[in-house]
């Protein structure tokens, strides 16, 4: 843990209705985290959902659980979510039948390829405006029937926080954590666009997976390191154990 003498900054990119947890699990390890949202959720508004052929959901984020929830108050139905804090998320808003697949949408059209029997109805995927997988397809694949319907959005903020801004123009050496390819070209683009580009030179980007170590190798960061494994502990060890290089 580091010293609480001169904590280091820890940009956490999380959208601000999700960042609370991971907040404070940084701030336990002695750092000082700094929010800096760069995506905000937007739901689809609409009537409920038509599930007369659907005999299952299909998650990869807790925002797609969010927005799921919001369009139907069916909880029964098994949900398929890609890692614990979309299975979490599920959770916490009543849906009982969960199984989860730890990595990405291949993972899961894999868990729900051997969880569903061909010509079963279909599976709902809850998804996003941007997919990084097309999980219809996935799951065409493994002969499993699926519809994806958007639900929601995630636009790109206009500016980050002040204590951001702060935090970035005294150029100290700190860490930005990155959960997805979109989140760290996103931090990127806004930090470029208040003209403090110059400024990631002080930024060590630690990212979830590989895909998105290689979208943040895209910006001008010092440094670009990515965890074991995706997981929110994975990612805080690999802070820890940066920290003690600067």
């Amino acid at each position: 843990m580091v010293a609480a003498a001169d904590p280091i900054p820890v940009f956490v990119t999380r959208p601000e209705h999700q960042a609370a947890g991971l907040i404070a699990a940084v701030a336990a390890r002695g750092f000082q985290p700094v929010g800096a949202p760069c995506l905000r959720l937007a739901i689809e508004k609409g009537p409920p959902l038509t599930l007369t052929d659907v005999g299952g959901f299909a998650v990869t984020s807790a925002n797609g659980v969010l927005a799921l929830a919001a369009r139907t108050p069916e909880r029964a139905l098994p949900l398929f979510a890609v890692g614990e804090a979309t299975a979490a998320a599920a959770r916490e808003n009543g849906f009982i039948h969960i199984e989860v697949a730890e990595g990405d949408g291949a993972a899961l059209a894999k868990l729900i390829g051997a969880r569903v029997a061909p010509r079963s109805r279909s599976i709902l995927h809850a998804a996003g405006a941007e997919t990084a997988f097309d999980l219809v397809a996935g799951l065409a694949r493994v002969g499993v029937r699926a519809e994806s319907q958007k639900l929601y959005g995630m636009p790109v903020v206009r500016d980050l926080p002040k204590a951001a801004h702060d935090v970035l123009d005294t150029r100290r050496a700190s860490f930005v954590l990155l959960m997805s390819p979109r989140t760290a070209q996103a931090f990127g683009e806004i930090v470029e666009a208040s003209r403090r580009g110059d400024r990631l030179g002080a930024v060590t980007a630690l990212c979830m997976s590989a895909a998105i170590g290689a979208a943040a190798r895209a910006q001008a960061f010092r440094k670009v390191a990515v965890s074991a494994r995706m997981t929110q502990d994975s990612l805080l060890d690999l802070l820890e154990a940066e920290s003690a290089r600067v």
